[in-house]
């Protein structure tokens, strides 16, 4: 009987050495395949050892690695000839289901949010709490910057003047007024005008705030005419308005019609716009889910717009050589925005689809600068001297510089569709819309009512004063988009 006692208690120790012996092997114990391997999220504090897990929000947190499973703390049994397993156990006197421990009066391990901006779309998660910046920039999750690069095919607005040259019938007076007629130089430009545009910028806050930096420009948008003959082909003219009585009349290059000696001759014109843009704004994010954000927008506007218009024309009087008249005018205008702006950008997920909603005004002052200059000469014959007698055509009686500053608004917009072919990298085509409702151009401001005759007479009934007018620019962009 004895024995049988004996032998029940050493079986007793064994097995429970045995059991505490599973449970803790090596005095470690894991939720998993692996010490590598957690459900849930890392923890920040990899050190953390209060041994506990969380539930919150129905995700899970990882106890640390000091955690056990086991029981009451079991006193080692000394027997002759055997050994007692070495036990450790946890301070918690219940068994505890794996991984779905409430908290009560503990406190679950601490850890830190990632910085992640509206452009994870809420998507990031806390998968990136502890990774490295390179990581971050590897995965495509946590976006705190962006960089994007655009290809622009937009087309200005034509720019309008008053008729600069008349073409009629051979034989025919070349004015206005005359049936048959074709004007030319009314219209300049309209042109595709290729452009790039880099957009820049971080966001901070975990991703509720953003700074950020624009900047755009376009090729030249040149135009231009050109016109000669000696009039047995069609008769040219520059026409203006005379203020004397007479009415429409031109200023003949080119005729031929049997009853007053002829002209040879030619016009030309040359219209260029250089456009550019610069942006400091910030961004305020007001609301975003896991498929969109929206920001708010606001910031510094600059606004760079030049119109260049130059006009020659040359007439000699036949037959022989009766002398050449030349005209040359030049007007140049400068506008210079400065102001604020304000707007709000909308961003919508839907895989690897991205659209983007940018509106916005500027709102400020555009300084509006006019140089014009022209000078007339003639010259008898060919050996004799080169006189200067007036200052051009159109420009006769406003050579000089003129400015003035007015009140601007320029509402904007574009309009994108991306596809995300990496994950930090999208592709997109767009469309943009910008218009400012004052910009002073350089065909607006050539005045046509004149006296003028060959001998020089010139006048102006009327000072002059800047002209301005609405303007917008349109087109395509192609462009890229890094986030990082």
């Amino acid at each position: 009987m004895r024995i049988f006692l004996r032998g029940l208690t050493m079986m007793a120790v064994l097995l429970s050495t045995s059991a505490s012996f599973a449970a803790d092997p090596q005095n470690h114990t894991y939720v998993g395949d692996s010490e590598a391997e957690y459900f849930g999220e890392e923890s920040a504090n990899a050190d953390d050892s209060s041994g506990l897990l969380s539930e919150e929000d129905g995700g899970v947190y990882q106890a640390s690695s000091s955690a056990h499973i086991g029981d009451e703390p079991i006193a080692p049994v000394e027997m002759p000839g055997v050994r007692a397993a070495a036990l450790h156990s946890p301070t918690t006197a219940t068994y505890q289901p794996a991984g779905l421990r409430k908290l009560h009066t503990l406190s679950a391990p601490s850890y830190s949010e990632p910085s992640c901006n509206g452009g994870c779309g809420g998507s990031c998660g806390g998968g990136c709490s502890t990774r490295s910046q390179m990581t971050k920039m590897m995965s495509g999750k946590c976006l705190d910057m962006w960089i994007q690069a655009e290809t622009l095919l937009w087309f200005p607005q034509a720019r309008s003047a008053p008729p600069l040259a008349v073409v009629a019938p051979a034989g025919e007076l070349p004015f206005l007024t005359t049936p048959g007629i074709t004007t030319i130089g009314e219209e300049f430009g309209n042109n595709l005008s290729p452009g790039f545009r880099g957009d820049i910028g971080r966001y901070f806050g975990n991703g509720n705030f953003g700074i950020g930096g624009r900047f755009w420009i376009l090729a030249e948008d040149d135009d231009n005419y050109n016109l000669s003959d000696d009039g047995t082909n069609f008769s040219i003219g520059v026409p203006f308005l005379d203020t004397s009585g007479f009415g429409e009349n031109a200023a003949i290059i080119a005729l031929q019609d049997g009853n007053v000696p002829g002209f040879l001759g030619s016009v030309s014109g040359e219209s260029s716009l250089d456009m550019i843009a610069a942006e400091v704004y910030g961004r305020l994010n007001l609301g975003r889910g896991k498929e969109f954000h929206t920001d708010l927008i606001g910031g510094y506007s600059y606004f760079g717009i030049d119109d260049h218009l130059n006009l020659n024309a040359s007439l000699t009087q036949l037959p022989g050589n009766g002398g050449t008249t030349t005209f040359r005018d030049t007007f140049d205008t400068t506008n210079e925005f400065h102001g604020g702006q304000i707007g709000a950008e909308t961003i919508l997920r839907r895989g690897r689809w991205v659209a983007r909603s940018l509106t916005k005004v500027h709102l400020g002052n555009m300084s509006q600068t006019v140089d014009i200059s022209g000078n007339a000469t003639t010259q008898a014959s060919n050996i004799s001297p080169v006189v200067n007698f007036g200052d051009g055509l159109f420009a006769g009686g406003t050579n000089g510089t003129f400015d003035q500053d007015v009140f601007t608004f320029a509402p904007e917009m574009n309009l994108k569709l991306g596809y995300r072919f990496r994950d930090r990298v999208t592709f997109t085509v767009g469309y943009s819309f910008l218009y400012w409702n004052n910009v002073a151009l350089s065909g607006e401001q050539i005045d046509r009512n004149l006296e003028f005759d060959l001998n020089g007479v010139q006048d102006r009934q009327t000072d002059f004063a800047i002209q301005d007018k609405g303007f917008f620019v349109q087109g395509i962009d192609l462009g890229t988009t890094i986030e990082f």
